[in-house]
């Protein structure tokens, strides 16, 4: 990979986290950032779509489509090419966009005048959050450099929509997971329970996504892989005489731990920016999206 495009990566990023790192409230943020990815992409137009409740997609931000129809064009999940991104968590790169298949034509935000698109899933652990596009009025299809570029900047903005950094007015800016959820469950012994709930997965917040040194932070991820490996390893050893089952689970653990094409992916998004933690994360959301 080019030092010049990782160059263009890493300042872009911290353009980003320059943004980000004022008291500006939810909604200027985000304005923000749809115009300092439209400038550093060299783009007409940057679109953030976010969830507001499970099936509905809603325009939150934009820079180039009317500012009109921000928080009023909303769209079914499947619906049109950010509701096919939003439904499959695929790339959608186009050059021709209103010839696409599942083109719709949303008149209140002027898209009309745009021929190519591209739009890449704002996703965080398998958990989607939204939908990140870049138009522009030549028909061109974005290079592979810029397709990853924008999924590294989308980890970005999933990591910052965990952190409550876009909270704002709306439910598509409603804070994530503080809301209360019920439960059904059925009863197999008449009474009353009190006790913990343990999450089987605990949620890992990575509280700085964008990395000040890729040089450390490649020491540190490798040194993390390490520890991962040895640890595996032992495991491996102590149950050598166990249950056959337990020994294929931690024998594909290893095969995970020693994957070059894991560590290559990695290094990249270091490269392109991203904190250690953060591009283990970007690795694991795609894996499980895959």
């Amino acid at each position: 990979m080019a030092d010049t495009t990782e160059s263009e990566s890493r300042k872009l990023l911290v353009r980003l986290r320059e943004a980000m790192a004022g008291d500006d409230a939810g909604q200027a943020r985000l304005d923000k950032i749809t115009h300092l990815i439209a400038d550093s992409m060299g783009t007409e137009v940057c679109s953030v779509y976010l969830f507001r409740d499970e099936e509905t997609l809603e325009l939150c931000a934009t820079q180039g489509l009317n500012r009109e129809s921000v928080h009023q064009t909303r769209m079914r999940i499947g619906e049109g090419l950010v509701g096919r991104v939003a439904k499959y968590g695929k790339v959608v790169n186009t050059p021709d966009a209103p010839n696409a298949k599942g083109f719709r034509y949303m008149p209140e935000t002027g898209e009309e005048r745009f021929s190519s698109f591209l739009g890449v899933p704002v996703q965080r652990l398998g958990e989607m959050l939204g939908v990140l596009v870049v138009q522009s009025k030549e028909g061109r299809e974005f290079s592979a450099d810029a397709v990853y570029a924008l999924e590294v900047v989308a980890m970005v903005i999933a990591e910052m929509t965990e952190l409550g950094a876009f909270v704002g007015e709306g439910a598509a800016l409603s804070p994530l997971h503080q809301q209360p959820v019920l439960i059904h469950g059925t009863s197999a012994q008449e009474g009353a329970a009190e006790g913990h709930v343990w999450l089987h997965e605990p949620r890992v917040i990575v509280t700085n996504p964008i990395a000040d040194d890729p040089q450390r932070e490649l020491e540190r991820m490798n040194s993390a892989v390490e520890e991962l490996r040895v640890g595996v390893d032992k495991m491996l050893e102590v149950s050598r005489n166990g249950d056959k089952d337990q020994l294929q689970v931690l024998e594909a653990y290893r095969m995970f731990a020693n994957s070059k094409g894991w560590m290559r992916r990695m290094e990249e998004d270091i490269a392109r920016g991203l904190s250690a933690e953060a591009a283990v994360e970007k690795e694991q959301s795609q894996a499980r999206a895959r």
